[in-house]
């Protein structure tokens, strides 16, 4: 065997690293970390916007069954008031369900939309506002023993 023989190399606790090595590894950890980060919010929003949309719906069918409720007790001392109270949660309802809607269309199709979401999404939180309240009203006017 004639030919160089290879200098051996140190041990691995001595072998020398260079600063670019150390800064592309913490940039790729970071990175990573980040990634990581990025889905598990994705997955947190979307589970949140998945069971807000079921209460949504759950609130409308509870609308909906205290109406027949009301309707079948046409002589009841509040029916109209009560009537009328759940016609405008569910009229609300309807409304901030679209502007939620129409927000979350101007966040994926329009670039600068910002300043205008926000106000949708502001508008809607007070129409959610008024929800509460009828809602409250309507469980003070609501037809007892059925």
């Amino acid at each position: 065997m004639t030919g160089r023989r290879r200098k051996p190399s140190p041990p691995y606790d001595q072998q020398m690293v260079s600063t670019r090595d150390i800064s592309a590894g913490v940039d790729a950890f970071f990175s990573y970390q980040q990634k990581e980060k990025t889905a598990s919010t994705k997955a947190k929003v979307s589970m949140k916007t998945v069971s807000q949309g079921m209460m949504d719906v759950s609130l409308l069918t509870s609308n909906a069954s205290q109406l027949r409720t009301a309707l079948l007790h046409p002589k009841y001392d509040f029916f109209w008031p009560l009537v009328s109270l759940i016609l405008v949660s569910m009229g609300l309802q309807i409304v901030a369900r679209v502007l939620m809607l129409w927000s979350d269309y101007l966040k994926d199709s329009v670039i600068d939309a910002g300043k205008k979401r926000k106000q949708l999404q502001f508008v809607a939180l007070v129409i959610m506002s008024f929800i509460t309240m009828a809602n409250a009203l309507i469980s003070v006017f609501s037809v007892s023993g059925s």
